[in-house]
């Protein structure tokens, strides 16, 4: 991340960096003893100073802030990936025995380890599972044994994979952008952004070869997912893929079309929306409109002047005018209003 002499030193002073240490390693910036293997020690790191970060987010420093959490989140989800942690230990010039090794747990083990759950609970959750056709994670949910998040945390230690909290997260526009609405949607898979020439990709569940093929060939890259609970990535589909939203040049003109037929995009009229004219443009109808209104209470009273009052005589020449104003201004206003500004 970079900083400018415009704006503080994110590193210095928000998180406690000392200079000389500025650009800081993955535990540096964490604030982490080097190569700290405890997850927990790990995670409560990282949920500390992202409170601290989020502090500036509604400020002027909103973009250093967002940029500082998503820079938080990659350290975090590398040293909580047991096999890129590894590497990037080794890198760091730690030397590995087997010892140093730690392997993967069933999720349910992992719990009854973290004290979340009892042995009597995993197996109630097992049957529970195999009696409804469901995950292990799904049914420790559904019967309340666990939270979500620590769920999809279990699962994913379980997989070898890293845990992420979209809520954390902002995805960049230039990975969400190639994938359409109607594939995320498909297979509940939300992309983030490029960490060191590989496309990060949050998803509910491991996707298969067909789907990772497909991610490999749309971003040019390798695919690495990150798990996330289910109703995270529900919400960030319908956050970052509304309606309209990234489909596509194709998907773009189905959507368009739509909306031309439902009146959306065009007004009954058959002109530009109103609201999407330029300033000027406005202006100039809004003129029109008020020209109109006007000729819908002169004209009445011009056409009963010189026409209607010499055709029906032996009405009051009062009676005429207001007549035809009760008619006619009412249609105007009507027209403007609804059709012509529309």
């Amino acid at each position: 991340m970079s900083t400018t002499s415009e704006g503080p030193n994110v590193y210095v002073d928000w998180l406690g960096i000392p200079p000389d240490e500025v650009p800081p390693d993955h535990y540096t910036l964490l604030r982490l003893k080097r190569f700290e293997d405890d997850e927990k020690v790990i995670e409560k790191h990282h949920g500390i100073l992202s409170g601290e970060v989020r502090k500036y987010a509604a400020g002027k420093y909103g973009p250093q802030s967002q940029e500082l959490l998503n820079e938080l989140s990659r350290a975090r989800l590398l040293l909580t990936d047991g096999d890129r942690k590894r590497d990037y230990d080794e890198m760091l010039g730690r030397v590995f025995d087997d010892a140093d090794e730690l392997g993967r747990k069933p999720m349910g083990r992992w719990l009854i380890d973290m004290r979340a759950i009892t042995t009597a609970q995993l197996r109630e959750a097992e049957a529970f599972a195999e009696g409804r056709g469901l995950s292990l994670r799904d049914a420790m949910v559904q019967m309340k044994l666990v939270k979500p998040s620590l769920a999809a945390r279990a699962l994913a230690q379980e997989l070898g994979m890293s845990f992420i909290d979209l809520n954390e997260t902002l995805p960049d526009d230039d990975a969400l952008d190639p994938l359409p609405r109607s594939i995320a949607r498909r297979h509940s898979v939300v992309p983030l952004f490029e960490d060191d020439g590989v496309i990060l990709v949050a998803t509910a569940d491991e996707i298969d070869a067909e789907l990772d093929e497909r991610l490999r060939l749309t971003y040019g890259m390798p695919v690495r997912c990150v798990l996330a609970t289910p109703s995270a990535i529900s919400a960030a589909i319908k956050k970052y893929y509304a309606p309209g939203m990234r489909e596509g040049k194709a998907g773009k003109e189905i959507q368009q079309k739509r909306e031309e037929v439902a009146g959306v995009t065009k007004g009954k009229a058959g002109g530009v929306r109103f609201k999407d004219l330029s300033e000027a443009e406005q202006k100039e109808k809004r003129l029109t409109g008020y020209i109109i209104l006007c000729w819908g209470v002169a004209g009445p009273s011009l056409l009963s002047a010189f026409v209607l009052n010499g055709l029906f005589t032996n009405i009051s020449p009062w009676v005429m005018p207001l007549t035809t104003t009760a008619v006619v201004l009412p249609a105007a206003a009507y027209y403007v209003t609804k059709v012509f500004w529309r």
